[in-house]
C-alpha cells in the first residue's frame, strides 16, 4: 500500500502502531527508526524526539520558532538523500514529540534550509516548518544550480537556501511590518525584504531573524543594501556622500525620513550596519 497522508492531520498525535495500521505496514517495527524511507516513493519521514531515553544516543534535536534543528543518523545512511531533497523532489515529513513517552505529533512538510556534513559525528540539518504549500520545484532547482553548479557537492559543508530561507524571511517581515518600514507603502508586490546584517555575514539564526530585516520600497532597499543610507538609534535616516542631494531628490529620498518604529533587537543589527556597511556621511 502506498504511503499516504490523506488521513493524517496536521498537529494531530499518533503512536507508531497507529501509523503502521493506517499505512498497512503490518507492525510498528517498520517505522521504529528515526528515518523512514518508503520503497518506490519520493518520501522521507522523520520521527524526532526532543527528550530521549537515557540509554539513547544523545542527539540534539529541537524546534526553535518554526525551524527544526536535527542531527542526522549516526551512520550517515540517508545524509546525501536528505541533503539533495530539492534536487530529487523528495518530500520530507515530520513527526515530532517532546518526550520519548509521548505520541508523535504530525508537523507536516519540511523545507531544508541548511545542511552541514560532519565526518566524526552526526551531520547537522535545519528545516523550515509549516511548508504545507506547493513550491516551484523548477525555480528551486535553478537556484541551486546558480549557487552550486550543475551538481551539489555533498562532501563539503553545503548551505541550501534556494530562496527558501529568503521566502520565509520575507513572510516574517510582512507579518511584522505590514508595509514599508519607512514610507508606509503597503503594496506587497513592490516591497523587498532587506537584511540589515547581510545574509553572508549572519549566523544561522540571524539569517531567519525577523528583527534582522526591514521591509522597504525598491529605492530604499537598494541604497540600504549598498550602505548608502542607514538609520540612527533615534530612527532618523542618514545619507552618505556617495550621492548628491539632487540624486537623492530624484530617488525620492530626503533627510526627513525615519523608521516608523525601532525595536531594540533591530537596533542591535542596525549598529552593525552603521559601523560596517554604511559609507561616509554627508554633512547638511
Amino acid at each position: 500500500m502506498p504511503i499516504s497522508f490523506k488521513n493524517i492531520g496536521i498537529n494531530k498525535a499518533y503512536t507508531r502502531p497507529q501509523l503502521a495500521d493506517i499505512w498497512g505496514l503490518g507492525g510498528p517495527q517498520a517505522i521504529a527508526r528515526g528515518v523512514f524511507t518508503p520503497a518506490n516513493a519520493n518520501i522521507i519521514i522523520l520521527f524526532v524526539t526532543h527528550n530521549k531515553r537515557d540509554d539513547s544516543t544523545p542527539y540534539d534535536d529541537h524546534i526553535l520558532g518554526d525551524v527544526l534543528y536535527w542531527e542526522g543518523e549516526k551512520g550517515h545512511a540517508n545524509d546525501s538523500r536528505i541533503a539533495n531533497v530539492h534536487v530529487n523532489s523528495d518530500e520530507v515529513h515530520l513527526f515530532y514529540r517532546d518526550h520519548h513517552r509521548d505520541a508523535f505529533t504530525y508537523k507536516g512538510l519540511l523545507t531544508l534550509i541548511q545542511f552541514k556534513e560532519k565526518k566524526d559525528k552526526p551531520s547537522e540539518f535545519q528545516f523550515l516548518m509549516g511548508q504545507n504549500e506547493s513550491f516551484d520545484e523548477y525555480e528551486l532547482k535553478e537556484s541551486l544550480i546558480e549557487l552550486y553548479g550543475s551538481t551539489l557537492d555533498t562532501t563539503r559543508e553545503t548551505i541550501i537556501d534556494a530562496r527558501v530561507g529568503q521566502r520565509h524571511f520575507r513572510r516574517q517581515l510582512m507579518q511584522k511590518w505590514k508595509s514599508c518600514a519607512v514610507t508606509g507603502v503597503g503594496k506587497k508586490e513592490v516591497l523587498l525584504a532587506s537584511h540589515i546584517k547581510p545574509w553572508s555575514k549572519s549566523s544561522d539564526g540571524e539569517r531567519l531573524d525577523a528583527y534582522n530585516g526591514l521591509l522597504l520600497t525598491p529605492a530604499l532597499d537598494r541604497l540600504f543594501d549598498e550602505g548608502i543610507v542607514t538609520f540612527r538609534q533615534n530612527r532618523k535616516i542618514v545619507l552618505s556622500n556617495q550621492l548628491s542631494p539632487w540624486e537623492y531628490q530624484k530617488l525620492g529620498i530626503d533627510t526627513a525620513m525615519e523608521l516608523r518604529e525601532l525595536p531594540v533587537r533591530t537596533n542591535d543589527y542596525l549598529e552593525y550596519h552603521r559601523d560596517t556597511i554604511f559609507k561616509q556621511t554627508r554633512s547638511y
